[in-house]
C-alpha cells in the first residue's frame, strides 16, 4: 500500500437495501391488538378483578360477627356483658413498674336463637351478668400480661370465653365477639 494512501480512508459505496428502506415513507400507526383482542382483555381484567375481591374476602376477617350462623329467621339473640377492664403493669427487670397497660374487653353474646326456651336463657343470661363478666376477667387476669400479648392467645380467647360460659348458660351462647381495640 502507498504511503499516500495509508492515511485516508476509501469511501464504500451504500448498499442498495440500506437506501431502500431510508427511502420508503413511514406507514400509518398499527394498532396493538385487533378488536377482538381488546375485548379479551377486557375480560381477562374483568375475571381477574373478581378472583382478586373473591381470594381478599376469603383470607380478610370478617368485619361483622357471622350472624348468618346465630339468625334463625333474621332474629339475633344478644347479650352484651359491658366493659370489663383489667390493669397490667408491665415491669422491669427489678421488680419496678415501668407502665401500666389496660386491656378493655366488652364481649357480646351470640344465643343459639334455635332453641326452644331461648327468651328464658337470654334473661337468665340478664340476670347473672355480673357473674359472666366476673368470669371473662378471672381467665384474663390468669392469663396475665406477656400471654395476652401473643397473638395466638388471642385468637382462642374467644373460644375459651364461650366454652366457660357455656358451662354456665349450659350450652346456649353460639358465638361470643368482641371490640377489636383492646389495649389502651
Amino acid at each position: 500500500m502507498p504511503p499516500a494512501e495509508m492515511g485516508t480512508r476509501t469511501e464504500r459505496p451504500e448498499r442498495p437495501e440500506r437506501a431502500a428502506v431510508a427511502d420508503v415513507a413511514p406507514s400509518a400507526k398499527v394498532p396493538l391488538f385487533s378488536p377482538a383482542g381488546y375485548v379479551v382483555v377486557l375480560i381477562i381484567l374483568i375475571i381477574e378483578g373478581v378472583l382478586v375481591y373473591v381470594i381478599s374476602n376469603f383470607f380478610g376477617q370478617p368485619s361483622a360477627p357471622d350472624k348468618e350462623k346465630v339468625a334463625v329467621n333474621g332474629s339475633v339473640v344478644e347479650v352484651e356483658l359491658g366493659s370489663i377492664e383489667i390493669s397490667f403493669d408491665k415491669l422491669d427487670s427489678q421488680g419496678a413498674t415501668l407502665e401500666t397497660r389496660r386491656l378493655v374487653i366488652e364481649p357480646v353474646l351470640y344465643l343459639d336463637s334455635s332453641r326452644k326456651n331461648i327468651e328464658e336463657s337470654r334473661r337468665y343470661a340478664d340476670s347473672i351478668k355480673a357473674k359472666l363478666r366476673n368470669i371473662v376477667r378471672d381467665m384474663l387476669k390468669q392469663k396475665g400480661f406477656q400471654e395476652l400479648h401473643q397473638p395466638a392467645t388471642m385468637s382462642g380467647l374467644k373460644m375459651e370465653i364461650k366454652d366457660r360460659l357455656n358451662k354456665e348458660l349450659k350450652d346456649v351462647i353460639s358465638e361470643v365477639v368482641y371490640n377489636e381495640e383492646l389495649w389502651r
